[in-house]
């Protein structure tokens, strides 16, 4: 009877996470929709995954988590909306996006391999 317990309490676990992550991007949409774009941007360009680390981590991986992570993922992100608004100016917006997302992805993945040594 306890693993059944220990499985309901996964599943439920994964229920809610996935209700909060689908109610944060429904509201951003809804927000940048219906109300003001410029709202949406601010509420989008919010660091969410101090949300995710805040709500469903325990506390010393959450220490952990936010002081090893936060900054240099956040850089990371910052460093992609500046190559996106550059590249805007050479090419059109979905060459721009592809570019911004390839540099996104070679940064992400040296700060991976950076962590990983």
């Amino acid at each position: 009877m306890s693993n059944n317990y220990k499985n309901f309490y996964m599943i439920k676990n994964y229920i809610i996470k996935f209700l909060i992550g689908g109610s944060l991007i429904t509201a951003i949409v809804y927000t940048t929709k219906y109300i003001s774009p410029k709202l949406g941007a601010i509420l989008y360009s919010f660091p969410i995954e101090f949300l995710i680390i805040l709500f469903f981590m325990d506390e010393e991986a959450k220490q952990k988590a936010m002081i090893n992570n936060s900054v240099k993922t956040t850089f990371v992100l910052v460093l992609f909306f500046i190559i996106f608004y550059i590249f805007l100016n050479f090419f059109n917006l979905y060459l721009s996006l592809i570019l911004s997302i390839l540099f996104y992805l070679i940064f992400m993945l040296m700060y991976l391999k950076q962590n990983k040594d």
